[in-house]
């Protein structure tokens, strides 16, 4: 049994989404997990999927042997600042059923096979994930960038089409997309 964190990149620009995925390798039957500790993600900003099933098993090939393998976590995370930032390891116990070496202490016991397997917990450890995270450019840098790193599109809706002077509207500006939205900052309006 063993625990791996991925990346989707080792090597981004400040602010750009990196998916973390959690996986626990097993050739074992898995049972359950239990005493989970995340990584505190030290100088990244954070969100967790939520994860509203339980964790799928499926079969995977690594260096010719076949393991249960479930994802039991994905975390994005978008980099703060620049420089080697180290995602800390994950630590839980699984817990698996393995063969037993208890005798059946009773003939349906030993009819129904109950005796000959236990369900123990094994501690298993991710190792540390380092990711390069560079500046961004300021060649090209457009005019009022505001820190959004990824794809958006910006829609600005207004109640009324004519005013008269000291009459209220109400103005919404909707920011959508892939990437960092929730880090951007707020647009600066320029009202006559």
């Amino acid at each position: 049994v063993f625990l791996r964190t991925s990346v989707t990149k080792t090597k981004c620009y400040l602010g750009e989404q990196v998916t973390v995925t959690q996986k626990v390798y097993s050739r074992l039957d898995l049972r359950g997990f239990q005493n989970v500790k995340f990584p505190s993600y030290n100088g990244f900003w954070s969100q967790q999927q939520e994860n509203t099933s339980n964790i799928q098993l499926q079969i995977e090939n690594l260096d010719g042997v076949n393991y249960y393998v479930g994802e039991f976590s994905r975390t994005y995370v978008f980099p703060q600042r620049t420089g080697q930032l180290t995602i800390d390891p994950t630590e839980l116990e699984c817990v698996v059923r393995k063969q037993s070496n208890k005798k059946p202490r009773n003939i349906f016991e030993q009819f129904f096979g109950a005796g000959g397997f236990e369900d123990v917990a094994v501690k298993v450890k991710s190792k540390p994930v380092t990711i390069n995270v560079q500046a961004l450019p300021d060649e090209n840098k457009p005019a009022g960038f505001l820190g959004g790193v990824g794809s958006f599109s910006c829609k600005v809706e207004v109640t009324k089409q004519s005013v008269k002077a000291n009459d209220a509207f109400n103005l919404k500006i909707s920011i959508n997309g892939k990437g960092n939205v929730k880090l951007l900052e707020p647009p600066k309006l320029s009202l006559p």
